[in-house]
């Protein structure tokens, strides 16, 4: 006598839709760990620019409060408002 075949169809093609599965999961972490590190390197690269921007300005707008401070804070209340304007779009 032969023992009996403990394969079984509808369990095969269980696992391997459960394996064609997971691959699929695998791929979608992957690109989504991809994206998330190149948008990383993305923010890294504007913050270090506003860093730069924020440092070249600071001399002209200390000069400009000390020389003209209302000027200056209204300027600083219109870039205010603009800037909210814009956030609320």
């Amino acid at each position: 006598m032969t023992p009996a075949s403990n394969t079984n169809p509808t369990t095969d093609a269980t696992h391997d839709a459960v394996d064609d599965l997971k691959g699929r999961a695998h791929e979608q972490v992957d690109r989504v760990g991809d994206q998330a590190e190149r948008a990383a390197k993305f923010a890294e690269n504007v913050a270090r620019e506003m860093n730069g921007y924020a440092t070249r300005l600071r001399p002209a707008l200390e000069r400009s409060v000390k020389d003209q401070p209302m000027l200056t804070l209204a300027g600083a209340v219109a870039v205010g408002l603009l800037l909210g304007k814009l956030w609320k779009r």
